[in-house]
């Protein structure tokens, strides 16, 4: 393995330790129709992004409020 290739996968394990974080900070924002407003967030580490899932748009709307408060 190359010190590039290296240094790239150093950096994706460190962003899913945020990742994981964040999804414990996150678990807590309640939706009032569905309660848990988080249903999944996951690093999608081949593709460089995240897959987020929330209950509803109100939902959504929550934890983008709370992920900007991060």
């Amino acid at each position: 393995m190359n010190d590039e290739t290296q240094i790239k996968d150093a950096v994706i394990d460190q962003l899913e330790e945020v990742v994981k974080k964040a999804r414990e900070d996150l678990s807590s924002v309640t939706c009032d129709e569905h309660g848990k407003a988080l249903l999944k967030l996951d690093m999608i580490r081949s593709e460089g992004r995240f897959d987020i899932k929330c209950c509803c748009d109100k939902g959504e709307a929550l934890v983008e409020a709370a992920i900007a408060k991060l």
